[in-house]
């Protein structure tokens, strides 16, 4: 059985692969930027929703413009972010908000360096369901 939090990561997924970007939520082999990670966030589920008996699951997208190899790539970063945001945006529709964008940084992928920026995506989420 699949989980309601691993199906909410499954439509972000769903929503930028539809914008024709490379999605995953699991560590390829190899990647071709620019591509987004989909991953639980931090904190991951908090008992504060805004609903009795409902909680906040977090979700992170990580973003990744390309190898960490100069200023274009904070460019390429830029343009990656505001290119995502709107697919986002319109998850609101099912529930999602946008939560904070997060400073860029590098992460290594396969041993390399990538300049990648954090979105956190929230969802209100009742105990107790699994749509």
């Amino acid at each position: 059985m699949v989980s309601a939090y691993r199906l909410q990561r499954e439509a972000i997924k769903a929503a930028l692969k539809a914008d024709e970007l490379a999605t995953y939520t699991k560590m390829p082999k190899s990647v071709a930027s620019p591509c987004a990670f989909v991953g639980p966030g931090s904190p991951y589920i908090t008992g504060t929703g805004a609903n009795f008996g409902c909680e906040i699951v977090r979700h992170v997208v990580t973003v990744v413009a390309g190898t960490a190899d100069g200023d274009s790539r904070e460019d390429e970063l830029d343009d990656l972010i505001a290119r995502v945001l709107p697919v986002l945006e319109a998850l609101r529709a099912q529930g999602f908000v946008i939560g904070d964008v997060r400073g860029p940084g590098v992460i290594g992928i396969n041993g390399k360096p990538y300049l990648a920026a954090p979105i956190d995506v929230l969802i209100e989420h009742a105990h107790g369901r699994d749509d």
